[in-house]
């Protein structure tokens, strides 16, 4: 009789031990979760200085420069505009060549190393070159808080003489990857007919990314809808 309520004894033990384990395994999984969030690098704008940055690094007039720290370590953006003038060869006029650059570089031991490059152009123009980087053109953010920076870029391009909609981009860069929304601009045409322009198309891959993202991106491309470029730091 002793031994069956000793035995009786010890598996309600057993079976409180268990019972207990299994409570504490979601939270333990929770505090871990927690923990590995936390060791993320935590999204922080650093200092620069725009004259200090090697001329290596940039191609023509700088226009924005960023620095800050991510899961990368340190990250530099340099936004930047080419220009060059020239006489066309067949109608002997003329002409203005611009070249675009985005670019991203992250720094390992003293050194800055690309990470990813966004180019674009607009050659030949014998009216109004207007390819060139929007107001605010920079907005780095880290809403999937994934550690990694969103750098959110826009921009125009279009030679024309007149108020025509221009071609309009939004590049999204996220550790090395690119995503992008391509359109116009908006432009008032008059009081019955209303605007002109203002077309919209997100690449598919955007569909990757948070939809808090993609919701932050599409606010920013209807602001720069109005903006004009902005001109070269001094």
């Amino acid at each position: 009789m002793k031994k069956r309520i000793i035995w009786s004894i010890f598996s309600i033990i057993l079976l409180l031990g268990a019972c207990q384990e299994a409570a504490e395994e979601p939270k333990n999984k929770k505090n871990n979760e927690v923990n590995k969030t936390e060791r993320k690098q935590k999204l922080r704008s650093l200092p620069i200085e725009v004259k200090a940055i090697p001329d290596t690094l940039s191609k023509g007039d700088i226009i924005e420069a960023r620095r800050w720290l991510d899961e990368n370590g340190e990250n530099l953006l340099i936004l930047s505009v080419v220009t060059t003038e020239e006489e066309d060869s067949v109608f002997g006029e003329l002409v203005t060549n611009k070249g675009l650059f985005v670019s991203h570089y992250k720094k390992e031991y003293k050194e800055y190393v690309l990470v990813r490059k966004v180019k674009d152009f607009q050659q030949g123009c014998m009216l109004d070159n207007m390819l060139g980087f929007c107001e605010m053109p920079v907005s780095i953010t880290d809403l999937d808080t994934n550690g990694y920076a969103e750098v959110l870029i826009i921009y125009r391009n279009a030679c024309l003489s007149d108020v025509s909609p221009q071609t309009m981009k939004l590049i999204l860069l996220e550790n090395g990857k690119k995503y992008t929304i391509q359109g116009t601009t908006q432009v008032a045409y008059d009081k019955k007919k209303g605007y002109i322009g203002g077309e919209m198309h997100i690449d598919k891959v955007f569909e990757a990314l948070s939809a808090r993202i993609l919701r932050y991106a599409k606010q920013q491309w209807t602001k720069a809808q109005n903006q004009s470029a902005i001109p070269p730091i001094e």
